[in-house]
């Protein structure tokens, strides 16, 4: 087989990957859709400030995992950030980094480590309870 032959076999195989992965990502979604039935961003809204969390923190935490959910999706406070939306370490840094950012909260100097967070409503907790700029 030469190399073109292979480098395209190679190709062909990474695309038939990504379509079943994301045909995988989808169709789990549209069952988790359909399991929530009626669950909706207000359904979120209520249920975090229940848990004592600010406004602003829910509508940033909302809107900062809308990519990880499939469009009209609603996320709930139980969501597992890594088995659910396959958040890893890193990307939950940069998540958090965001956040702190959106919500003009000043950054831990020296920056410190994230302490274990693994659903919706861990982050949500964990960014309201950050100090405020005077």
């Amino acid at each position: 087989m030469s190399g073109w032959a292979t480098a395209g076999l190679l190709v062909c195989l990474l695309l038939v990957a990504t379509i079943g992965f994301n045909l995988s990502q989808w169709m789990r979604h549209r069952s988790l859709a359909a399991a929530r039935g009626d669950w909706t961003a207000d359904d979120f809204d209520r249920a975090m400030a229940g848990q004592g969390i600010g406004s602003d923190t829910i509508a940033a935490v909302r809107d900062e995992l809308a990519s990880y959910y499939m469009a009209g999706l609603a996320p709930r406070p139980e969501d597992d950030l890594v088995t659910l939306l396959w958040i890893d370490p890193d990307e939950l840094c940069d998540i958090v980094e965001r956040l702190f950012d959106r919500l003009d909260l000043p950054l831990p100097d020296p920056p410190r480590t994230l302490p274990a967070i693994r659903t919706v409503a861990d982050l949500a907790s964990y960014i309201d309870r950050q100090p405020r700029r005077p």
